[in-house]
């Protein structure tokens, strides 16, 4: 370890600079391959880079290790440890023992650190040898990552009334070798109980205003699965911390009421009926006291009484199901329906030629369970996506498809040779919800991949979604509703609400809704959304689907049902289209110019010279674009009004340098010879050129651009003018109505 010098020493001028302080996190996981790839990568992409990530593996199951093995060849900064199931006091004990860092931290496998977490509690702690622990505030998400809320945790006095510490924290290792192991005895709260050791021998500090740290909630979460048993454990926590005797005595006092609580919320009348007891004789002389047991305990008999209603339920909806299991889907669907129905557990039934359909919920309220793994008939809507690589965003758009109000539907996803995580996500996803149809392949291109899904495909509609969007709850159930009222109608789209790779909202963006408006804007745009369409089966599969050899493939396929039927769009919003860095920098921008063009040549033909025009052709090449009659003017000026397109896509999203590398591949690597001689758009290329070299303070490239825009077309120089100009018209015209307005 390098010498430190102190402050007051007179050669600290003259001595090395230290290099940044070693950092351990600690990834406890079990059984969580699908999420734990996420939460590693987040440790390993942080601005401190000189840590150390050990993952202990308490027994999983599933494959844990291949995932850990795939990142760990990535990174060597990753350490794996395998034991025998122990529960996580004893896992995070077995990581830190492994640990060899200055700080120390641990994070669990479904919560993300933000990329600045660790430099901004390292640099608090260096900042203030006396504190021995801080913490910092975080932000707590949803299952598909929706933003719910961000905390700000109360200062360290408040931590003997509650766990003020949270989820992101780091403490030295002098703490460590001080206070020792987490406590097996206090699983579940056994931070809880650390923090509270800590409290006693170092200084706490708070971090206040910052969340570098993402919380997310979900169904097998372990805070999800204790509800208000943690409260209960936390309370008895404190009273084993307490002193002296009466002290405890009156955190006693104020820990009756969160046990009752706790209990209630289990239904179990015997211990919400102790603790209310419990809570009166510690001061039987406050009424409040009296009132609040009184309420404990009549909540514990009514969660009681929905528990045996459920139980109920189940059992008899367990036996159905073996019943119908038993005897096939052809047994009597009528006496079926009409039983689950006076059970109130029906949700919605549908019968096609007497066999069943069904969405079957659990309990009097009918919440409603994902499948009920009965024999089903030919849902109404497939939804078809193929994956490449789409791990970051797959939780968000599979979630956002099984949420759906609308029930009858079948999910088909094409893993198209992905090479993170993406192939664990989906099927860890499989095995919990029958209407998920996974097919793993080789790379085959997004054409071939859809023309699998949409072939195996037994609904009358087919919906299709992308892997790094969001679909609105009510899509489909709207689409279906559109489709079945408009027969003539063969594709639905929808409006858009663009999102960046957060998940922030950039613009809502609506396309033209009727057949006539979106057939006259095929020139200028692709008013369908690909992800956002709802189109008929047997219309798909009489077309031949999506033609591989076209990088547009929707585009052609549009076009090639504008020639046989109707186009409709929604009014109302059905998908968050997500913009990220990624998904950019994948596209082919010649290749998807010709498809365009192309497209558009063969769908000017008319009859069955349509079909005939594209024969044997397996690429589509500029020649081939000559001979189907488009020039090279047209397909320079696409080219360029596509690129310009590209360049201020990738600005939207923050990639200036990729913007500016484009923006020169497109003006170096041609001589636009067939554009107009003082083209708009070659010098608004310029221009922005201009003002990417501005920004990464290039300013000598930046002038010589503005240069070579003024000369491609001198015009521009009058813009600025121009808005002055407007500038100034628009303020005489507020000088002359203030002035009209005094007279009067």
């Amino acid at each position: 370890m390098e010498s430190m010098t102190t402050p007051g020493d007179p050669n600290v001028a003259a001595a090395p600079v230290p290099s940044p302080a070693l950092v351990t996190i600690v990834l406890p996981t079990y059984n969580r391959a699908a999420r734990l790839p996420r939460a590693l990568r987040s440790c390993l992409q942080q601005t401190h880079a000189n840590l150390e990530v050990i993952v202990v593996d308490d027994g999983s199951t599933d494959n844990t290790r291949e995932v850990v093995a795939s990142i760990q060849r990535e990174d060597p900064r990753v350490r794996y440890f395998r034991q025998e199931n122990q529960k996580l006091p004893a896992t995070l004990n077995a990581g830190f023992r492994l640990s060899r860092g200055e700080f120390l931290t641990w994070i669990s496998d479904d919560n993300l650190f933000h990329q600045d977490a660790i430099a901004i509690m390292v640099a608090a702690l260096e900042k203030s040898p006396d504190v021995g622990l801080v913490y910092c505030g975080y932000e707590i998400v949803d299952a598909r990552g929706k933003f719910l809320q961000k905390v700000d945790p109360p200062g360290p006095e408040s931590i003997f009334t509650l766990n003020c510490v949270g989820a992101c924290f780091m403490y030295r290792r002098k703490v460590y070798e001080v206070i020792g192991d987490y406590n097996p005895a206090w699983q579940y709260v056994e931070d809880y109980d650390y923090w509270l050791r800590v409290r006693k021998q170092f200084k706490l500090a708070r971090l206040p205003n910052v969340h570098p740290y993402t919380w997310g909630i979900h169904q097998q979460s372990l805070t999800s699965k204790l509800g208000p048993r943690q409260k209960a454990l936390a309370a008895r926590v404190r009273m084993s911390h307490a002193s002296p005797w009466k002290k405890k005595w009156r955190i006693f006092a104020e820990t009756r009421e969160e046990i009752g609580e706790s209990w209630a919320e289990q239904g179990n009348c015997g211990g919400a009926l102790v603790a209310g007891l419990q809570l009166v004789l510690v001061e039987p002389w406050r009424v409040r006291r009296w009132v609040r047991a009184v309420q404990i305990f009549r909540f514990a008999l009514s969660r009681r009484k929905r528990h045996l209603a459920d139980v109920k339920h189940e059992s008899e909806l367990s036996f159905w199901q073996g019943w119908i299991s038993e005897h096939g889907v052809e047994a009597d669907a009528e006496y079926y329906r009409r039983f689950m129905l006076a059970m109130g557990n029906l949700e919605d039934t549908s019968l096609f030629e007497g066999k069943i359909c069904l969405d079957i919920g659990c309990g009097p309220k009918g919440r409603l369970r994902r499948s009920a793994n009965l024999p089903m008939t030919n849902p109404t809507v497939s939804v078809v996506m193929s994956v490449f690589n789409g791990e970051p965003y797959l939780h968000e758009a599979l979630e956002s498809i099984l949420n759906q109000t609308f029930r009858d539907f079948e999910f088909i996803i094409i893993n198209d040779g992905s090479t993170d995580g993406s192939a664990t996500v989906l099927e860890s996803y499989r095995k919990s919800d029958s209407r998920l149809r996974v097919y793993h392949q080789e790379n085959r291109g997004v054409g071939e991949s859809l023309n699998r899904g949409c072939g195996l495909a037994q609904g009358k509609y087919i919906a299709r979604m992308d892997a790094d969007d969001i679909a609105t709850s009510g899509r489909l159930m709207r689409q279906v509703e559109f489709m079945e009222g408009h027969p003539e109608v063969d594709v639905v789209g929808g409006a858009v609400e663009f999102i960046d790779a957060t998940g922030k909202s950039l613009a809502i963006t609506r396309y033209p809704e009727t057949d006539h408006e979106i057939k006259t804007s095929f020139s200028r745009q692709n008013p369908l959304v690909h992800p956002t369409v709802l189109f008929r089966r047997d219309v798909f599969l009489a077309l031949g689907g999506y033609r591989a050899v076209f990088k547009a493939e929707d585009y052609d396929l549009w076009l090639r049902i504008a020639e046989r039927g109707q186009l409709a769009n929604l009014g109302e919003v059905v998908l968050k289209y997500r913009i990220h860095p990624d998904q950019v920098t994948r596209r082919s921008v010649r290749g998807l110019v010709i498809s365009v063009l192309a497209s558009q040549a063969l769908a000017s033909s008319s009859g069955n010279g349509y079909q005939d025009r594209l024969g044997s052709v397996k690429e589509i090449t500029p020649a081939v674009l000559a001979a189907w009659g488009v020039t090279d003017a047209e397909f320079q000026r696409a080219l360029a009004a596509f690129y310009l397109q590209e360049i201020s896509l990738m600005c939207w999203v923050g990639q200036e340098a990729a913007a500016l590398a484009l923006a020169l591949e497109m003006l170096r690597s041609s001589r636009w010879e067939h554009m107009e001689k003082r083209s708009r758009i070659i010098s608004d290329t310029w221009l922005r050129a201009a003002g990417l070299y501005w920004g990464q303070d290039q300013y000598f490239q930046s002038v010589a651009a503005a240069a070579r825009a003024l000369t491609v077309r001198p015009i521009i120089a009058g813009r600025p003018l121009k808005r002055i100009l407007n500038r100034l018209t628009e303020s005489l015209g507020r000088a002359k109505r203030f002035n009209a307005t005094g007279k009067n």
